[in-house]
Order: C-alpha cells, then structure tokens, then sequence
C-alpha cells in the first residue's frame, strides 16, 4: 500500500479531481508494467490486491493535524510501515508522524537513507564557502533547521515567503504578499544574523499582470512578491532571475 499527497486540497473527506493522485496511479502502473489499484477511501482498500495507492491522504480530515484516530487506522494497514518521504519528513502530519508512532515495525527508505548520507557528507568538511540558499513559505516549520544552518554556513540565502516575513519584521513593504505575521519576532532575530542574507530586488507581479523587478522601496500595496506559481511558467528561467539576480552581489562574492 503506498500513501503519498499531492498539493494542498480542503480536508473535507471528498476527492477533488484537480489533486487527485488517478494520474500518478495510472503513470506508476506503466513504470513498473503492473496494475496499481487506486483507493478512493479507507474503505475501499482490498487487501488481496498485490499493491495498492491511496487517494490523496490530505483529503482526509485530520491528516495535517496528526489526528490520533486517522494516525491508527493508516498504522493498521499494513505490518510495516516504510517512511520515505524526505521531503516532508519535518511536518508532524498522521501519515508522516503519527503512522510511525502506532505501527509495530516502522524503517526508513532508501530515498532517506540517500539524503541523510548526502546531508552527512556535505556537512562533515563542506568546501568553502559553504552556503546554503532556502525558500519556502513558512518561517514556523523551518525555523529548527535554519537556526542550525546559520551555525554552520558562511551564507545563509533566504527567499520566497520566508524571505518576506523577514522583511516584514524590518519594517520592509512586502506588498500583497505570502508571510508569517505571528513568527515576526523570530524573523527578525534571524534577519540580524550577519551570515543571513535577503534579496533587496525582487521579481513582482504587478496588478495588471507585469512581472517586473524592483526593490524593496519600490513595492506597492498591491504588488506580489517571488511567487512564480502565480505567474506565467513560460518565463524564462525563473530559478536563476530568483536566485540569481536577487542574490548577485553575494553569488560575486562566493566566485570570488
């Protein structure tokens, strides 16, 4: 049985088409030249099939708040529990945390296992200097990690909404933009790490749809800051304009 999720949908117990994992099922099915099983719910998992995928686990209600319940039942599918989601190994969810906490016998997968030695390699005798470059939207669930990674690295990169929080916490406009207003002390107690840098320039949506860049004083109430989900995909090389142009006064510095 494989549990895995796909974006963000309400946790409603109803499937929404648009995060619905059927094509991920089908694909699967083609790799590995074997029926894969969709289950639409709980219910409808049968235990002779040979492998089955759950429906998107945050249709259920209860999954990101670690719901005890929700966390059981998933822990009773199977004898043993293989957690190799690396990526979102830091939420405490009931299919990444508490599945493991009910279920007799629990391991990590070899995906884990690959980043923990890559992670182990890198920090045990990092090249010099050694920078990290973080985004995401939430200060709130990576606040542990980037306290640590400013203990260790030269540069520490911020962007995306973490980024804008931390600007907002200096006073900064961010405009009509993704932050954390409840992690504003902390922001700004990270923002006054020396080895922390934020981007002065941003990429900015504008309200009638441009995508320009200014600086932080040039930012306008309405105006979006780095969120390239929102806009147009056909931008060239929106990796390198964020992490590139944002930072290229310290990206000098590193060549350097």
């Amino acid at each position: 049985i494989i549990i895995s999720h796909l974006g963000r949908p309400q946790e409603n117990n109803e499937i929404q088409p648009e995060y619905s994992l059927k094509p991920v099922a089908e694909e699967l099915s083609k790799l590995i030249a074997k029926k894969v099983d969709l289950a639409e719910s709980l219910s409808d998992i049968d235990e002779t099939n040979s492998l089955t995928l759950l429906e998107n686990v945050r249709f259920l209600e209860g999954e990101k708040s670690n719901n005890d319940k929700l966390a059981k039942t998933l822990s009773s599918l199977a004898d043993v529990v293989v957690f190799d989601a690396f990526a979102t190994s830091h939420r405490a969810h009931a299919s990444t945390s508490g599945i493991i906490s009910h279920s007799k016998e629990a391991c990590a997968g070899y995906l884990i296992e690959e980043e923990l030695y890559s992670l182990n390699k890198a920090f045990s005798d990092p090249k010099r200097p050694f920078v990290a470059v973080i985004g995401g939207s939430k200060v709130s669930t990576k606040l542990g990690l980037l306290d640590s990674l400013a203990s260790k690295v030269d540069l520490l990169l911020l962007g995306g909404g973490i980024a804008n929080t931390c600007l907002l916490s200096q006073g900064k406009s961010i405009g009509n933009s993704l932050a954390e207003e409840s992690m504003l002390h902390e922001a700004k107690r990270l923002s006054e790490n020396n080895k922390v840098i934020i981007p002065d320039k941003f990429m900015v949506l504008t309200e009638n749809g441009m995508v320009i860049e200014k600086t932080t004083d040039e930012i306008e109430d309405t105006d979006q800051l780095e969120q390239y989900d929102d806009i147009d995909h056909n931008i060239e090389k929106p990796i390198s304009i964020a992490m590139g142009q944002l930072f290229d006064n310290e990206l000098a510095y590193i060549e350097r």
